[in-house]
């Protein structure tokens, strides 16, 4: 088994304290990331998100909630698999949902169909 690098998620991407509030209140899109850095199958999409976070951030409120940390997440957004990308309009409507293992390019083509441009 080989190892999985990961980029250090930026601060404010990083859980902690309470469940964050869904949707932010930003005005922005949200990008919730179900994925716990402790899980080796959310390596590759944290270090990905992580890589991206630059290019997004500016147009969409990312949001990484721990499932071992905050299980009811799990309830409330009927995850079934982690990792697990969910991307809502600002005022908290799931437009898109992907799951399991997905490359850089499929959350870039989410967020184009839903007519969000990153930088």
């Amino acid at each position: 088994s080989r190892e999985i690098a990961y980029s250090p998620l930026p601060k404010a991407y990083q859980t902690a304290g309470p469940v964050p509030k869904i949707p932010t209140g930003s005005g922005k899109p949200c990008l919730l990331v179900f994925a716990s850095p402790k899980a080796q199958e959310s390596l590759p999409v944290l270090s990905m998100l992580a890589d991206l976070a630059p290019r997004i951030e500016p147009k969409v409120e990312l949001v990484r909630i721990d499932p071992v940390q905050y299980p009811k997440g799990l309830e409330r957004w009927k995850l079934k698999h982690t990792p697990t990308l969910v991307l809502l309009t600002p005022s908290g409507k799931e437009l898109q949902r992907l799951e399991g293992q997905v490359s850089r390019e499929v959350p870039l083509e989410a967020l184009a169909k839903a007519d969000i441009k990153p930088l």
